[in-house]
């Protein structure tokens, strides 16, 4: 009797310690979704420059990075960075990456002043565009050399009907949402899936990936987009498709 009632303690306690564990990266979660969007601000309706912010952004901000990288001067580029996004890419990947770009000939095709924090900045190189980041940050000005906010990691696991749903994490950017999602057909049978994201708002956008086929006994990782505009998602969703219904399975993102 006593052990049985010292199991259910036990029992007790390792859910109240996962719950609370839950509980915290949820919290941990939010604030960081809400502290990468009080930092880039609301998006504004005007986006007419004018001659002062035009100099700073292309003269002594994206102009001076482009300067420095285009003489392999590529320490000083990176402590232009955002702060931000230096603890997602360190210096050594940074530099391997721009060695491999050819910053010989380039040209800013547009500045637009999207939000109340952040400049997207259309950047010629060679043959190709490349779209960039200022952003006002409390020291000044900072550089994101790609149109990237924010990468959230999640860890999440559905599993229904011998099917096994994780959500490793997604990643916002300017025009779009990226998730990394791996699926584990334990079934015997195939599986067609789509997917779905929400706004706080309630608005559904279906993904550019459509139906996605997972063979029977397999498991394969997919990368979901969907089109945005600066929009951070509450809710994914798993569509699962067959001849009788559909299976919606939701990950909250809040």
């Amino acid at each position: 009797m006593e052990k049985k009632r010292l199991k259910i303690l036990l029992t007790l306690f390792v859910s109240i310690v996962v719950l609370i564990f839950i509980t915290i990266s949820l919290s941990n979660f939010s604030r960081e979704k809400l502290d990468i969007q009080k930092r880039i601000g609301n998006v504004i309706s005007s986006n007419n420059l004018t001659m002062r912010e035009y100099t700073t952004i292309s003269e002594n901000t994206i102009g001076r990075y482009l300067h420095f990288l285009q003489n392999k001067e590529y320490n000083n580029a990176y402590l232009m960075l955002s702060p931000y996004y230096k603890e997602i890419v360190s210096s050594d990947v940074f530099i391997q990456k721009m060695e491999e770009i050819d910053f010989s000939d380039y040209h800013i095709t547009q500045i637009v002043h999207e939000t109340d924090n952040m400049y997207v900045v259309d950047v010629q190189l060679n043959d190709k565009i490349d779209r960039m980041l200022v952003m006002i940050e409390d020291k000044g000005f900072c550089i994101v050399p790609e149109p990237f906010l924010k990468y959230f990691s999640m860890n999440q696991k559905i599993t229904k009907n011998g099917i096994q749903y994780e959500l490793i994490g997604y990643q916002v950017n300017i025009d779009n949402c990226i998730f990394d999602v791996k699926i584990a057909n334990n079934s015997n049978k195939d599986a067609i899936i789509e997917s779905n994201m929400l706004l706080a708002s309630g608005y559904s956008i279906s993904a550019e990936n459509k139906e996605i086929l997972i063979d029977a006994g397999k498991t394969d990782n997919f990368s979901i987009t969907f089109s945005t505009h600066i929009d951070f998602p509450s809710i994914f969703q798993i569509v699962r498709k067959d001849e009788k219904k559909e299976r919606i399975y939701e990950f909250k993102l809040d």
